[in-house]
């Protein structure tokens, strides 16, 4: 396969347990606009890598429709 799937759940990162985070792809020098809960899942191409910055929310009611 040309991609694995990678994931990072916050336990193995040292996160606490549903911290919803905003996730800026230090490479593309993008924020997704996706919010992750618990776990960043992501593909990634057999000979790539890729680096993010995860920062923690406090969600107002219009970001929770972003999670």
């Amino acid at each position: 396969p040309e991609f694995r799937t990678i994931t990072a759940q916050w336990d193995d990162i040292g996160l606490p347990p549903n911290t919803v985070v905003e996730v800026r792809d230090l490479w593309k020098h993008a924020t997704l606009e996706k919010r992750f809960v618990n776990e960043l899942t992501i593909d990634v191409h057999h000979y790539a890598c890729k680096m993010f910055l995860l920062t923690p929310l406090t969600l107002s009611e219009e970001d929770e429709s972003k999670v």
